[in-house]
């Protein structure tokens, strides 16, 4: 099901009453993601044995349509492949432009959605994740030891803001990010990479303290970021 709020105000948000209640297309048992993208259609992430990991469906919809995708390898079959190349869509505030980053690995790029497909590819980074398969050539085990571990991001109607991990499985594996993290996590970072939409570098920040997320405020002027206290917390 998906749950449709008309707005923001406490007067709906509190009252399940006034949620509109939507039901999805059959056939998929996992959704990751949804996101909308005009006013009632949206785009979900998926994985199972598909085609691509990306569809789009509309309110009322029986069934989803698939957005190709362009994988950069055929080591996987399809199931492998959704959950492989699993990550956050982002949208534009106001064009049709979408912003695709991996889970894992370095591997994000700016796209158009034209026509049911994914036009106009911009990267900001190609590095896609690498896993280990099971004995059975389906089920993903583990990364490989050179895969990154991915990042964050997050987007205003000007900039795109990426905090990109630099660690890899391998790092994980030996347990060594503390040690070269400044005492936290892989998940904390202290650099913040910014690109416009057409994925064109445009500053970056470094910044005093590591943070575990960040948001952005409308105007681009301010970054609001958590952290912690790593000898109290």
């Amino acid at each position: 099901k998906v749950f449709r709020l008309s707005s923001l105000a406490d007067s709906v948000l509190f009252d399940k009453q006034k949620w509109e209640n939507h039901k999805l297309p059959s056939g998929v048992a996992y959704i990751s993601r949804i996101l909308p993208v005009v006013d009632k259609q949206f785009l979900v992430t998926m994985s199972g044995d598909f085609p691509s990991f990306l569809a789009s469906y509309a309110l009322g919809d029986s069934v989803y349509s698939y957005i190709p995708f362009p994988y950069p390898d055929d080591e996987y079959n399809n199931i492998s492949r959704t959950m492989v190349y699993d990550g956050t869509i982002e949208k534009h505030p106001e064009e049709n432009k979408f912003l695709y980053s991996c889970t894992s690995g370095k591997y994000m790029f700016v796209f158009e959605l034209k026509d049911g497909e994914m036009q106009n590819l911009r990267y900001l980074y190609d590095n896609p994740p690498k896993y280990n398969l099971a004995k059975d050539g389906t089920m993903i085990t583990s990364l490989t030891n050179e895969t990154f571990l991915g990042g964050k991001v997050y987007v205003t109607d000007r900039y795109i803001y990426v905090a990109m991990n630099d660690f890899k499985w391998e790092d994980f594996k030996r347990r060594t990010i503390e040690d070269k993290n400044g005492g936290f996590p892989n998940w904390f970072n202290n650099k913040i990479y910014v690109y416009d939409w057409d994925a064109n570098p445009v500053k970056s920040f470094q910044l005093d303290l590591y943070v575990a997320d960040f948001v952005v405020d409308s105007q681009d002027k301010h970054i609001y970021a958590i952290t912690k206290d790593v000898d109290t917390d």
